[in-house]
């Protein structure tokens, strides 16, 4: 959960795969959590990685939950501590 620049709480998830994003949003749904899917666009950038050559891609997708009701689902329905790693 993140705070936004007008402080208000939000929940973000990004992929690169939009359908992966679209199955999250599916199954929130089933636990009263509305979300939105935008493409957030990024600079195209080359670095190097272990001595190979990398292009960005183009950008990315972004799920964000922002409405204060769905947040309050997400929060009673999914238990997001992890007890390891």
């Amino acid at each position: 959960m993140s705070i936004d620049s007008s402080g208000r709480p939000r929940i973000v998830l990004t992929q690169n795969n939009e359908e992966i994003l679209k199955q999250v949003s599916e199954v929130l749904l089933h636990f009263g959590v509305h979300c939105t899917i935008k493409f957030i666009k990024t600079k195209n950038r080359v670095h190097e990685t272990n001595g190979r050559i990398v292009r960005d891609g183009d950008g990315h997708w972004r799920l964000t939950v922002s409405d204060i009701t769905s947040i309050g689902n997400f929060v009673r329905s999914i238990d997001s501590v992890v007890d390891y790693k």
